[in-house]
């Protein structure tokens, strides 16, 4: 099969592996709706599984779903604007939306933003054809690199790195805005050289570029890098250890953030309470939903990398848990 045929045929897979989690299009019968991000990449999935935990302890079967999303910033937005009740989002862009800073100072400080749990851990990850000898994140520098659509946080924190490490516009003059889908089938049809976004680990999607597709994972370092996360506490260095794909003999070096389930201050607090009750009160259960979120706990949940103050139906759910943060 070409290559990109069988990108497209594996892309149409995934999606369609994901399609068994509730979409707000084919439930009306809801108790409330998360937005999510690209079906393709870990928010989307992970929603999911915020879902199901709480499904599976209502007694009177009351539904949640999710909305698809272009990730973080999306996310953000509709929650100031008074649309989904929660959303996934990078640490980085709750910090900023909640201080109203950065790409959210001319909206202002969203104040009644309020976290309900941190969840997993989402390295910079980038994939770069194999063939073509690159063997560090500045190799990249003028080559076809998709860097996320606007909107998403992938995209916002790119624009970060590039500036942190003084690329130029010209510098970036080949790169591409696509969704984690659309980058993945132009990857492995040979239309890019790289692609860039952050995600939880492991990431199927990362997994099929490296077997089927000739990519190689690239570490991201350097002095620039060590700054950048000494100037943000919602950055953090992390590693993603030899062996998590095909191939990978050696462990990748890089830095991310956490992803956040958030919400407003008016989301009703039985509500947070159970939500964060079901999930928390049997985390085993809830971490066998996804691969990103093994090694959770309710003490990472309640206080790891969190930018914006608990919600208090999570913090009485958290306290009634004996955790502490």
């Amino acid at each position: 099969m070409p290559p990109a045929l069988a990108a497209g045929t594996t892309a149409l897979a995934l999606l369609t592996s994901i399609s068994a989690f509730p979409a707000y299009s084919q439930n009306t019968s809801i108790a409330f709706i998360i937005g999510g991000g690209w079906v393709t990449g870990a928010y989307y999935p992970v929603a999911g599984a915020v879902c199901q935990r709480f499904e599976a302890v209502q007694p009177d079967g009351e539904r949640c779903a999710i909305a698809p999303s272009h990730g973080s910033i999306e996310n953000i937005e509709d929650l100031r604007s008074g649309g989904e009740l929660m959303g996934m989002a990078q640490s980085d862009w709750v910090f900023h939306a909640y201080h109203g800073t950065s790409i959210f100072e001319e909206a202002g400080a969203f104040e009644d933003l309020r976290s309900i749990a941190a969840l997993q851990a989402e390295p910079v990850t980038v994939m770069v054809r194999a063939d073509l000898g690159v063997d560090s994140f500045e190799g990249l520098k003028g080559r076809k690199i998709n860097i996320g659509e606007p909107g998403s946080g992938t995209r916002a924190t790119w624009d970060v790195i590039a500036d942190a490490l003084d690329w130029s516009e010209e510098d970036q003059a080949a790169a591409t805005e696509y969704g984690a889908t659309e980058a993945f089938v132009s990857f492995c049809s040979g239309n890019i050289d790289a692609f860039f976004w952050l995600v939880g680990q492991p990431s199927e999607l990362t997994n099929e570029a490296i077997r089927s597709c000739g990519a190689k994972l690239l570490s991201v370092e350097g002095e620039e890098i060590d700054e950048l996360i000494e100037d943000n506490s919602y950055f953090r260095k992390t590693v993603i250890p030899a062996g998590t794909y095909p191939g990978q003999e050696s462990d990748i070096v890089s830095f991310g953030v956490g992803a956040v389930l958030v919400t407003r201050a008016d989301a009703p607090e039985s509500l947070i309470h159970d939500l964060v009750s079901a999930i928390a009160g049997d985390i085993d259960a809830f971490a066998a939903y996804h691969p990103t979120l093994q090694g959770l706990t309710p003490q990472t949940m309640a206080g790891d990398g969190l930018s914006a103050p608990l919600h208090p139906g999570a913090e009485r759910a958290y306290e009634e848990l004996g955790v502490k943060w």
